[in-house]
């Protein structure tokens, strides 16, 4: 039956059951595309078509199980006609919508799909019963397919990383003698499986193939195969399963459409078409062997606290930059984990777990996004010693289930080595490099640590605040109307709508400089350690909004590197890491040092000069 004879009898089904039933009432039956063959493993058409409505329906697919139904669209197509007769005009709607799933058979056959009930507007129908015919295709020896699983016996939640190569003869691929190829791997839709990508291993290429309906990842290379010069595309999967027992890794199928012969010229001169030589092609299929998974329940006995559903095998590595600081200078704290294909349940590590690591350093609560490189997961925070007997930074533990072993292991990263120096004191000629260098210059220790600088209601506390000057004084009128106006406007952008993020992100950036300035100005009116501690949070926020960073996470050295690349002026860069260095030195050393920035002007001027170079 052509796609032609296919459409119109369908057409004149629909009009049978029109004309038989009131025009107001709802008809629902379902129909299969049999315009072309349907083979063993590849999707063909199953539609629900619904007149009366175009309200979508509530289909049960339960019946259609075995052949995977995917959700493939809907499609309107009412119709409305008007007519004039004797000058009056008459409108009718017919209204009708196609819902259409992909169906994939697994074997050949004669086959009854079965009638399913489908819910339309509150009301429950029942569709027909549809027959269909699937055809095995031949096989061939010019295509193979091969999947290997990496392991058979595995636990609940264990990542078992599935390979497929599929193979096709070198000249047939260069030749383009095939087309058409469908995949199709029916353990993607089993609920029994939780399937991702491994993200670990997915290839740095925009080439993807549909398997199963998902967009599928492939690398491509020419290889040896059989004795036979091949194409071999390579893709994988993670396949999680989600019970115990013997699950079945179905067989995986590829097939396509392989030319058989030349289709003879039609010229009379017997020359082959401008476009080329034709061929008649006929299609082929090749699958893999199914694969039986023995899957066990993972044991109660052992189970470490800190254990979050981690299977398989890991491990963990931390490096720190620098390592030799004084109390209260930034460390960056780099820590990797790896192992295994499947990293996207890898959560960040629970720092604050870690006693000696709480107890010695400050942990920052903000927590920046981790990314995947090079097969690792990489997590990166920043820390503070708190004095200068820290001496490392301890190790750092993960608690996972060894599927190898079948016992829960917890793995540790080694301890970094720290050579931590007490907090000097910053002077003018520190901070501005002016003046002869003193060949005996005197190093005050803070025994205590910096925390014991920054401590006490002393710091929080104006004493020379007056609380009649907010509303005498016009400078004292800005500082607290000035937020209050900030946050009605900020309260009437939030009722008028949210923008979307990219909006918010250009908006962000734009008006980095500005808020810069603004937080700058506000922070000369504080007391002398707030108003350091004001203007190197401004600092770090201006690069931070400015291009897409996170503030709480940025040191001195990384607004060095981002003010560098924006610009590619070292001396500007340079400038920007000494005053942030001076002024979160200054706060860490209390009172007891000077500062030669003691207003915002030299700041905000060399900010104004960085929005220059980077436009």
């Amino acid at each position: 039956m052509d796609r032609q004879t296919w459409v119109l009898a369908v057409m004149t089904c629909m009009g049978g059951l029109l004309a038989a039933t009131p025009a107001h009432a709802v008809q629902v039956f379902a129909a299969v595309d049999k315009s072309k063959p349907i083979y063993v493993g590849e999707a063909f058409v199953y539609q629900i078509i619904i007149d009366g409505e175009r309200t979508p329906g509530e289909p049960d697919l339960g019946p259609l199980a075995e052949f995977q139904p995917r959700f493939a669209g809907n499609r309107d197509v009412s119709q409305t006609v008007t007519t004039i007769i004797n000058g009056r005009q008459q409108t009718q709607t017919t209204k009708r919508l196609v819902m259409n799933y992909m169906l994939t058979a697994s074997k050949a056959g004669s086959f009854t799909l079965p009638p399913i009930t489908v819910k339309v507007a509150g009301q429950t129908y029942t569709t027909n019963a549809v027959n269909v015919t699937v055809t095995q295709p031949e096989t061939t020896r010019q295509m193979d397919i091969e999947m290997e699983v990496a392991s058979r016996r595995c636990y609940v939640g264990q990542p078992v990383l599935v390979t497929i190569r599929w193979y096709i003869w070198a000249a047939i691929a260069e030749g383009q003698l095939f087309r058409n190829p469908v995949f199709n791997m029916p353990a993607l839709t089993r609920p029994v499986f939780k399937v991702t990508d491994p993200d670990a291993l997915t290839p740095s290429t925009n080439n993807t193939l549909n398997l199963s309906g998902q967009e599928t990842p492939y690398k491509q290379a020419r290889v040896e195969h059989d004795g036979v010069e091949c194409i071999e595309v390579t893709f994988h999967k993670v396949l999680i399963p989600q019970r115990t027992g013997r699950l079945t890794i179905d067989p995986v199928t590829v097939s396509a459409e392989l030319a058989v012969e030349r289709v003879r010229s039609r010229d009379p001169l017997g020359f082959d078409s401008f476009f080329g030589p034709s061929y008649r092609y006929e299609r082929f299929v090749v699958s893999t062997e199914p694969v039986d998974l023995e899957v066990l329940p993972l044991p109660q006995e052992g189970r470490p606290s800190d254990f979050y559903g981690l299977v398989g095998r890991y491990t963990i590595e931390t490096t720190a930059a620098p390592v030799k600081v004084n109390v209260g200078d930034p460390i960056t704290l780099t820590i990797r984990i790896g192992g295994s294909p499947y990293l996207e349940p890898v959560r960040w590590p629970d720092l604050e777990a870690v006693e000696a690591l709480r107890r010695d350093f400050r942990i920052p609560s903000d927590r920046g996004a981790p990314e995947i490189k090079d097969g690792l997961k990489v997590f990166t925070q920043t820390v503070r010693a708190l004095s200068e007997q820290v001496t490392q930074i301890p190790p750092i533990p993960l608690s996972y289930f060894d599927a190898d072993h079948g016992r829960y292991v917890t793995v540790q990263s080694d301890p970094i080595p720290l050579d931590v120096a007490p907090t000097k004191v910053v002077t003018v000629e520190d901070v501005e490099g002016l003046g002869p260098v003193a060949a005996q210059r005197r190093i005050e220790a803070v025994r205590q640590g910096l925390s014991a600088n920054v401590e006490g209601m002393e710091v929080l506390e104006n004493q020379r605040f007056e609380p009649m000057a907010a509303l005498i004084r016009p400078g004292y009128v800005g500082l607290w109307a000035g937020p209050l106006a900030l946050l009605a406007v900020s309260a009437a952008l939030r009722l008028a709508g949210r923008q979307p993020e990219r909006r918010r992100a250009v908006r962000r950036r734009r008006n980095a400089y500005r808020r810069a300035v603004k937080a700058l100005d506000a922070a000369t009116a504080l007391d002398e350690t707030p108003r350091r501690a004001a203007m190197a949070t401004a600092m770090k926020r201006y690069v931070a909004d400015r291009w897409d960073r996170v503030a709480g996470s940025l040191t001195a050295a990384d607004c060095h590197t981002v003010v560098l690349q924006a610009t590619n002026d070292a001396s500007l860069a340079e400038q920007y890491r000494e005053l942030l260095d001076a002024l979160e030195a200054s706060v860490y050393a209390g009172g007891q040092a000077s500062m030669a920035c003691e207003s915002a002007a030299p700041i905000i001027e060399l900010i104004r000069t960085i929005e220059k170079k980077a436009r």
